[in-house]
């Protein structure tokens, strides 16, 4: 699942508005806010940056840094890396050159499934759209790698939520893959199994990666949701459930707080984040119907 939640930030409003068209007035109060927090975390994602960039000894190290990302935008991936690769000889403990790394690895990764499903679309074959079993071996090791990147660079920034769910993010992909290949009807049973073992290993990677990023208290609601997805497909329903619960009751709370602050009639006011998220509610839909079925298997003795 393609989880793009929305980062708007609608849910905070400046004090109490008052006036006759107060739905308008309440619509101008909010984007006044939108843009306050646009400006405050321009700032702390500036501070993140640089405090990233405070392990290059030098000056020509940032630059030849800023040069490896120029190869990576031109499409030269293999120079990027090894590029990277000299400075990391030089600055081993900056956080960039590792969040940068992982980077130029997930674009070498999306770049060789591509090329994969163009080659089987050359051929005619009739999976077109999924990677198999004898595909996967080289992509998972360019997924791995790009994991890695963003992992050390957590580790060596922990209070950058982004980077751990960069790293989340680089995990659950791995762990997609091997879904995908299990699809594949021709792979024996023991190869099925070790994949099945790897997918939940990722996900459990992923997991603890969104959870490090869940307790640094990141804006909106992008990364709970993330972790209660993950929480979902490893079927651990109870902890998806309080998650979800704590985001619509704080959305709850949020809604609450703006139609008193607006004394708006009729319940009309400004819709919080969760509110104008339909993959938040449709996660919430699913988790409820899972548990609905596994109420009915347990009082069916199933």
């Amino acid at each position: 699942e393609d989880l793009n939640f929305s980062r708007n930030s609608k849910d905070s409003l400046s004090p109490s508005v008052k006036g006759t068209n107060c739905l308008d007035e309440g619509k101008k109060q909010i984007n006044f806010a939108m843009k306050k927090t646009k400006g405050r975390l321009s700032g702390v994602k500036m501070a993140r940056t640089m405090y990233r960039l405070k392990n290059f000894s030098s000056q020509r190290l940032a630059e030849k840094h800023g040069d490896a990302l120029g190869a990576h935008a031109r499409g030269q991936q293999r120079q990027a890396v090894s590029k990277l690769a000299e400075v990391a000889a030089a600055a081993p403990i900056a956080p960039q050159l590792y969040s940068s790394l992982g980077l130029v690895y997930e674009n070498m990764l999306h770049e060789s499934g591509k090329e994969i499903m163009r080659k089987k679309r050359r051929l005619g074959s009739e999976k077109k759209d999924s990677v198999n079993a004898a595909e996967i071996s080289s992509i998972v090791k360019l997924g791995e790698k790009a994991y890695a990147s963003y992992h050390v660079a957590a580790v060596l920034c922990k209070k950058d939520f982004t980077l751990w769910v960069r790293a989340g993010d680089a995990a659950r992909e791995i762990a997609d893959l091997y879904d995908d290949a299990m699809l594949d009807l021709e792979i024996p049973r023991t190869t099925k199994e070790k994949f099945f073992s790897e997918k939940l290993k990722w996900l459990t990677e992923a997991k603890e990666d969104y959870e490090a990023a869940d307790k640094l208290k990141p804006p909106g609601i992008t990364v709970p949701a993330k972790l209660a997805s993950i929480q979902i497909q490893l079927g651990n329903l109870a902890e998806a459930l309080t998650i979800l619960t704590d985001m619509k009751n704080a959305s709850f709370r949020l809604s609450v707080a703006a139609s008193r602050r607006c004394n708006i009639e009729a319940g009309v006011r400004a819709r919080t984040e969760m509110e104008q998220s339909f993959t938040a509610w449709l996660l919430y839909s699913d988790l409820m119907l899972r548990i609905g079925h596994e109420c009915i298997a347990w009082n069916s003795g199933t």
